[in-house]
Order: structure tokens, then C-alpha cells, then sequence
């Protein structure tokens, strides 16, 4: 990458840079996204460019107002508008990086592009950092913490930690614990401890197995959600250190780093299917800004800035030394300067690995601020050179040396916590099989009741019709006896008014009137054994009623 700090060093481009234009869509093939296999091999490495703010739009005091001079370009230059007449043939300078941000681009797309590949890394067991860096009033802790209706990166990892932890919780059991801590004036401070002097004289800075840094004694706290966290950050923020400075109205004066260790183990700590327990911790650092002394107006801020410009000078020198111990190889490694700087040797698991790590350095367009601009940019053209192993931290039942006490016991407690779950969930199971085989012959009875139900209910059908017909026969022998008896009587009538004129006459025909009279009985018997048979009928049918009752 070339440092192009004045017009002499301006040199010719292969092809002319083309401004994008409004609303572009980021170029996934010129814009490399940190979300590619661990195999990546070094330090991701982003620009932001904020929008001008009111105090460089202010023409108060008889100053101009500020221009701006650099913008974001392709998804991944940042190009500088030339102050100066080019010469002939020369291209407007130019830094490139793995993706560069513009002032339409909210720090969700920040995210995704530089945090969220880490994020996902640290759930695999790979332990990662994302760090602001930039000059004071950049937009740093912005990018970091976020504003109203734009969360910042640190909100929006913790989101996808806890909807990660949801989502496996079926395989997995998670334990997430978070601290927060600052550096200011080369002390740390526990910015979650209820001690008034934040904790300092407990917290050590110790060389584990592994020859990197641990910090020991932070205040840790288990956390469910990422409510819970943001409350944590929120508690810690009230307590960290801040001022006012020509720069900024409320500027960071301390680094803020946010440790979230992250360990899970299989519910099924046997299955070769499952991924095996894993220790990891992610660092969210909000890096205070670098500043000139003439920028600072009292002896405290001045006192604050030469803190900070310092851990930040051996930080950058620790960036070069990585750098060119990649590029001249391992034997002919030189010494980086951990130890010079509270910070540097904080961030040592993150400069030197193992592990993944995005820096999102954040800058202004204006040209006031053009030397500051600079040196930010070369430190991401630097910082991009160091090379970096992603490993997970795999942990064995006979491993663990690289681990704390305090971690060793929360693994432990994860692992039995896990085994008890797998154990409940086994006998979740076979109760669940048991009742599925009662509920299978509880269905077979039912099955069983409902086809005697459909039998019964077919045989009640055929009662009913043969109900229905016997009502039929009934009702028309009950007609037939009516019109029997009608004629009866008919005939009845006709033979009283025939023995009538018999008698009028007196002709004695008396063997007439016994013929007569046999017929008239042999007519009242025909009546009467139709009348039992209808009666015959009536008695059949409600013994069939009672038959059917039985059946039901």
C-alpha cells in the first residue's frame, strides 16, 4: 500500500479511479468479507469514514468551515480529493483495505462485513477481537456502542451469541460470562466492581501456559441474554472516563475492553457427531483516540492524551513489528513490545494469536484533519501485513493446562450441568415412548369400540327399517279392519231394513232371516281375527323396541 502524504508522492495509477455513484451497492468480489474459512490468515481490516459533524460544518469564531476530502470508494479505497493541481496523468491517491464504509452505511452493515465473521468464529471455540481505532471524535465508541435506532457492533454480537445459544441448545450446553474493563493512565479499572478505586490493586496481568496474557480478578458476571449485557455495559459505561476536549464535548479518555468468554460443551459428551467442549473469549475494544497536545487545554486532559498516545504509539509499534516478522519470517523474528503498554499486553492474544481478529478503523473526511487521516490509514495498511492462526480451543477431559482455574471450574460445571440434561432428556424420552405405547393401545381399544359402535348402529338401522315396514303392514291392516267393519255395518243396515219389510209383510220367511243372520256372524268373526291379527302385530313390534334397547 502506498503512504501518499503530500502531492511529490502522488504517482501514476494503472486505471483511473471512477467515483461511485449515490446508493451503490457494496461489491462482494472488490469488498472481502472477513467470513471466509479461518484459514485467513491475518488481521481484517476496515475503514469508516463518518459524515462531517456540526462542529467542523461551524463557522463560529471566524474559522471555515470544513471540506471534506475522503471518501469511500468501490467498497474497499478510500480516495482523497486532491487540494492540489495533479500532475499529468497521476490518479488521485488511494489506500485500499478489506472494506471501506461511507457516511450512508449504518453500523449493521459494519458489522456484518467486519464483526459478525468473528463473532461466529468465537462460537466455534476460536477466540477473536474487534477493535475501534481512529482519532479522537471519529466515531469510534459511535460504531462501537451505537446510537438511537442503530445499535452499535458490540449489541449486535451480543444478538447473535444468545440467538446462537437458543438455536443449539438442543446439542449444546452454553455458559456465557462477560466483564468490562479500562485502561486509563496505564491502570486497569473493573468498570463492573462496586470497589470506588474500580478494583486496581486486585487486577493482575499474568503470562499463561501459552505465554499470553490473562487478566486476573475482573469482576465476571453470568449473563443470559444480551439484555442482560447491555444492562452490564450500560452500568460500566456511568464509570468510565471522560472529558472535554477541543475535539469533542464528550470524549472517551480511557480504553474500554468488554471480555465475553463463551464455553460449551456436547449434551452428549461421547458422540463422535458432536462438537467437543470449547472455551472462548471475545474482546470488544472501544480504543480512545489519538490527539496533538496543542488539542488538549488543561493539565488533566494533557496528562490523559500522553497516557493514551502512548499505549497507542507502542500498539502501533507492536502492529509494525508483527508485520515485518511476516515478512522477513519466523527466524528472523524481532522482539514486539508487549510489556511496554497495558494495552499491547491486554491485546497480545489478539495481535499475536491464535485466533481472529477486525479492526475497524474509523476517520473523518475533513481536511483539517488530514494528518491524523493519514496515520490511521497507514496503521490499517500496516496492521493488514500481520499474519494470524484462527485455532479452536478444543478441551479434552485430559487437557486444559491453557485454562484458568476459574475456567477449568466452569467447564466442569458446564460438563455435569450437560450430562444432567443429557440424562432428563434421556428419560424425557423414554417416558415419551411409554406413553406413546399406551397411547397406541388406548387407540387400538377406541379403534376396537368404534368399529362395535358401527356394527351396533348398523344393526339398530336394519331394526328400525324393519320397524318401519311393520308399521306399514300394521297401519294397513288396521285399514283393511275399518273398511271390513264399514261394510259390516253396511250390511248390517241393509239386513235390519230388509227383516224389517220382512216383518211388515209377515211372509215368515224365516229360513231367509237364519241365512241372513249366519252371514252377519261369519262377517263379525272375519272382524275379530282381523282384529287379533293387527293386535298380533302391535305385541312383535314392541318386543323388537325392547331388543333393540338391549343392544344398545
Amino acid at each position: 500500500m502506498m503512504n501518499l502524504l503530500s502531492p511529490a508522492r502522488w504517482g501514476k495509477r494503472a486505471a483511473e479511479t471512477k467515483a461511485p455513484s449515490p446508493g451503490k451497492k457494496r461489491s462482494k468480489a472488490t469488498s472481502p468479507s472477513s467470513d471466509e474459512p479461518d484459514a485467513l490468515g491475518r488481521i481484517f481490516v476496515a475503514v469508516r469514514i463518518r459524515p462531517l459533524n456540526a462542529r467542523e460544518l461551524s463557522d463560529e469564531d471566524g474559522k471555515q468551515p470544513e471540506v471534506a476530502v475522503f471518501r469511500a470508494m468501490d467498497g474497499n479505497k478510500v480516495v482523497e480529493t486532491p487540494r492540489y493541481q495533479l500532475p499529468e496523468g497521476a490518479a488521485a491517491p488511494a489506500w485500499e483495505a478489506d472494506a471501506v464504509f461511507g457516511e450512508r452505511d449504518g453500523n449493521a452493515t459494519v458489522y456484518e462485513s467486519a464483526a459478525q465473521p468473528v463473532v461466529r468464529a468465537v462460537l466455534r471455540g476460536v477466540n477473536g477481537t474487534v477493535m475501534a481505532y481512529g482519532q479522537t471524535s471519529s466515531g469510534k465508541t459511535h460504531t462501537m456502542s451505537g446510537g438511537d435506532g442503530d445499535p452499535g457492533v458490540m449489541s449486535l454480537a451480543l444478538r447473535d451469541i444468545f440467538d446462537a445459544v437458543r438455536a443449539d441448545e438442543h446439542a449444546r450446553r452454553y455458559d456465557v460470562r462477560c466483564s468490562y474493563m479500562e485502561i486509563y493512565n496505564e491502570e486497569i479499572r473493573d468498570l463492573l466492581s462496586r470497589d470506588p478505586d474500580g478494583n486496581r490493586s486486585h487486577i493482575k496481568l499474568v503470562n499463561g501456559h501459552n505465554g499470553l496474557t490473562q487478566v486476573l480478578n475482573l469482576e465476571e458476571r453470568v449473563v443470559e441474554s444480551s439484555e442482560e449485557v447491555n444492562d452490564v455495559v450500560a452500568a460500566g459505561l456511568k464509570r468510565r472516563q471522560v472529558g472535554r476536549t477541543a475535539m469533542n464535548h464528550v470524549s472517551s479518555r480511557s480504553h474500554a475492553v468488554l471480555r465475553i468468554k463463551v464455553a460449551s460443551a456436547p449434551l452428549m459428551e461421547g458422540d463422535p457427531n458432536a462438537r467437543p467442549a470449547t472455551v472462548s473469549t471475545l474482546y470488544v475494544v472501544d480504543l480512545a483516540g489519538s490527539e496533538r497536545a496543542a488539542q488538549n487545554t488543561s493539565k488533566t486532559t494533557k496528562k490523559e492524551g500522553a497516557a493514551i498516545n502512548q499505549s497507542l504509539l507502542t500498539l502501533r509499534l507492536c502492529v509494525q513489528r508483527l508485520a515485518k516478522d511476516a515478512e522477513d519470517g519466523a527466524e528472523n523474528a524481532s522482539h514486539v513490545p508487549y510489556r511496554d503498554s497495558k494495552l499491547t499486553r491486554i491485546l497480545q492474544p489478539a495481535l499475536a494469536g491464535p485466533g481472529r481478529t477486525a479492526i475497524v478503523a474509523a476517520m473523518t473526511p475533513a481536511a483539517g484533519n488530514a494528518q491524523e487521516t493519514y496515520s490511521t490509514l497507514n496503521f490499517v495498511g500496516t496492521a493488514k501485513s500481520v499474519k494470524m492462526d484462527a485455532k479452536v480451543n478444543v478441551v479434552n477431559s485430559g487437557s486444559g493446562a491453557n485454562l484458568t482455574s476459574e475456567e477449568r471450574k466452569v467447564l466442569a460445571d458446564l460438563r455435569a450441568n450437560a450430562a444432567a440434561e443429557a440424562i432428563r432428556r434421556k428419560e424425557l424420552e423414554e417416558e415419551h415412548e411409554r406413553a406413546q405405547e399406551e397411547l397406541s393401545r388406548v387407540g387400538a381399544g377406541l379403534a376396537e369400540a368404534e368399529a362395535r359402535v358401527t356394527e351396533l348402529t348398523r344393526a339398530t338401522e336394519d331394526a328400525r327399517r324393519r320397524e318401519e315396514d311393520t308399521d306399514r303392514l300394521v297401519r294397513e291392516l288396521e285399514r283393511r279392519a275399518e273398511e271390513a267393519e264399514r261394510a259390516r255395518d253396511a250390511a248390517s243396515e241393509k239386513l235390519l231394513e230388509f227383516a224389517g219389510s220382512l216383518a211388515d209383510k209377515k211372509t215368515g220367511d224365516e229360513a231367509r232371516i237364519e241365512e241372513l243372520t249366519k252371514a252377519l256372524e261369519a262377517a263379525r268373526r272375519e272382524y275379530a281375527a282381523d282384529k287379533r291379527m293387527a293386535l298380533e302385530r302391535r305385541r312383535q313390534r314392541m318386543m323388537m323396541d325392547e331388543y333393540g334397547q338391549l343392544a344398545h
